[in-house]
């Protein structure tokens, strides 16, 4: 079973199906636009959208790794389901694994707009996927925040004892915000009043707040 990919579709594809014909191999095409009768469509999209962290698209390998690292949890499937895998709720797997120390403190210094940030990492980054461990010189951070104005912010940070970090960020409130309206002016207090409903009709509907 196969789905409507161009490749499926080309001519070099439908001279091989006379000859998986003859061996008994029939080929079938989903309908257009109908990619949940195909299961495998239906865990890709998954993976994609639910299960991949964005940084997975760094790099080719990066994201070779974080498929890799999903599809690793399909080998084998544990009798007592719960947790990532539904059913039930898997309360023995919660804080399950080695134990670390993680931690961090701010300082507010005098000048109101910098704070001061000092973490001490708890991941050692050697378990990670297809056995690529990171280069960790310490487990201390270190990071720098500046307010620039009431809702914007530059950060700055030392990780890992040899990766610099920067960021700008700029806080929006959603609920403050207003909408921009043209409203006709007023009818002055002692205009003459419309002749008809027709033109009273006509006149409401040109006012935003009644149209």
């Amino acid at each position: 079973i196969l789905d409507n990919a161009s490749m499926h579709r080309s001519h070099a594809f439908g001279r091989k199906r006379l000859e998986w014909l003859n061996h008994r191999v029939l080929v079938i095409h989903l309908s257009a636009y109908s990619p949940e009768p195909n299961l495998i469509e239906i865990l890709w999209r998954r993976i994609r959208y639910s299960w991949l962290p964005l940084t997975a698209y760094k790099s080719f390998a990066t994201l070779c790794s974080e498929v890799s690292r999903v599809l690793e949890r399909f080998d084998e499937r544990p009798e007592r389901a719960g947790g990532d895998f539904g059913g039930e709720f898997a309360i023995d797997q919660l804080f399950s694994g080695p134990m670390a120390f993680f931690g961090g403190v701010e300082y507010q210094t005098p000048w109101d707009p910098l704070i001061l940030q000092l973490e001490y990492e708890g991941n050692d980054y050697s378990n990670e996927p297809r056995d690529n461990p990171q280069i960790q010189e310490t487990r201390v951070n270190l990071g720098a925040r500046l307010a620039v104005a009431d809702n914007l912010s530059l950060h700055g940070g030392w990780q890992r004892g040899d990766t610099a970090m920067g960021g700008i960020s700029y806080d929006i409130d959603p609920a403050g915000l207003g909408q921009v309206k043209n409203d006709p002016e007023p009818l002055p207090i002692g205009a003459a009043p419309f002749d008809d409903w027709e033109a009273t009709s006509q006149a409401l509907t040109k006012t935003p707040a009644y149209g």
